[in-house]
């Protein structure tokens, strides 16, 4: 999965434990910068006052929205 080209972008995204997001996608997280190392996305998300960070490995599916 190419997280990094959802950056800047308006998305949802379904999570493997059932979790749905909908938001912007403000910045990209390399794995070698990150701890656990996973590359991650960070989402400010509608509904949410903190910032959430999603895992690669959490993510079922992800589209952009139009």
């Amino acid at each position: 999965m190419k997280l990094r080209s959802f950056e800047g972008k308006n998305i949802i995204v379904e999570l493997n434990n059932k979790k749905v997001y909908i938001g912007k996608v403000t910045d990209f997280i390399f794995a070698e910068d990150n701890n656990p190392p996973k590359n991650s996305i960070i989402i400010n998300a509608k509904g949410h006052d903190n910032l959430i960070e999603v895992y690669e490995d959490e993510i079922k599916e992800i589209e952009i929205m139009k």
